[in-house]
Protein backbone atom coordinates (compact mmCIF):
# COMPACT_ATOMS: atom_id res chain seq x y z
CA UNK A 1 0.00 0.00 0.00
CA UNK A 2 1.54 3.36 -1.21
CA UNK A 3 1.03 6.05 1.40
CA UNK A 4 -0.32 9.17 1.40
CA UNK A 5 2.80 11.29 0.54
CA UNK A 6 3.85 9.10 -2.76
CA UNK A 7 0.68 10.04 -3.96
CA UNK A 8 0.10 13.86 -3.80
CA UNK A 9 4.23 14.52 -4.60
CA UNK A 10 3.54 12.13 -7.62
CA UNK A 11 6.02 9.10 -7.54
CA UNK A 12 3.06 6.90 -6.94
CA UNK A 13 1.88 6.25 -10.67
CA UNK A 14 -1.66 4.53 -12.13
CA UNK A 15 -5.08 5.03 -12.66
CA UNK A 16 -5.78 5.07 -8.71
CA UNK A 17 -3.30 7.45 -7.58
CA UNK A 18 -4.26 9.97 -10.48
CA UNK A 19 -7.63 9.99 -9.39
CA UNK A 20 -6.86 10.42 -6.12
CA UNK A 21 -4.73 13.73 -6.70
CA UNK A 22 -7.40 14.86 -9.01
CA UNK A 23 -10.01 14.03 -6.27
CA UNK A 24 -8.02 16.28 -3.70
CA UNK A 25 -7.66 18.67 -6.36
CA UNK A 26 -10.85 19.34 -6.51
CA UNK A 27 -11.20 19.48 -3.20
CA UNK A 28 -8.93 22.50 -2.72
CA UNK A 29 -10.39 24.39 -5.13
CA UNK A 30 -13.91 23.71 -3.24
CA UNK A 31 -12.78 24.89 0.02
CA UNK A 32 -10.69 27.41 -1.55
CA UNK A 33 -13.45 29.46 -2.91
CA UNK A 34 -15.31 28.66 0.65
CA UNK A 35 -12.88 30.29 2.19
CA UNK A 36 -12.52 33.63 0.07
CA UNK A 37 -16.67 33.96 0.29
CA UNK A 38 -16.18 33.99 4.07
CA UNK A 39 -12.92 36.34 4.28
CA UNK A 40 -15.09 38.40 1.96
CA UNK A 41 -17.93 38.56 4.44
CA UNK A 42 -14.94 39.71 6.85
CA UNK A 43 -14.06 42.51 4.40
CA UNK A 44 -18.15 43.68 4.36
CA UNK A 45 -19.43 42.80 7.04
CA UNK A 46 -17.28 44.13 10.32
CA UNK A 47 -17.60 42.64 13.13
CA UNK A 48 -15.61 44.93 15.22
CA UNK A 49 -16.57 47.71 17.81
CA UNK A 50 -15.71 51.23 18.63
CA UNK A 51 -15.34 52.24 22.07
CA UNK A 52 -14.86 55.86 23.38
CA UNK A 53 -12.72 54.78 26.80
CA UNK A 54 -9.98 52.38 26.91
CA UNK A 55 -11.34 48.55 27.28
CA UNK A 56 -9.06 45.69 28.55
CA UNK A 57 -10.61 42.17 26.50
CA UNK A 58 -10.15 39.06 27.80
CA UNK A 59 -10.62 36.26 26.54
CA UNK A 60 -11.03 32.01 26.39
CA UNK A 61 -11.35 31.60 29.98
CA UNK A 62 -12.79 28.73 31.14
CA UNK A 63 -14.04 27.67 34.90
CA UNK A 64 -12.30 24.71 36.59
CA UNK A 65 -9.41 24.55 34.25
CA UNK A 66 -8.75 22.37 31.09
Amino acid sequence: MSSYLDIISGQQKGLVAAAARLLLWLCSLVYGVIIRIRNGFYDFWPLTHIVERPCISVGNITTGGT
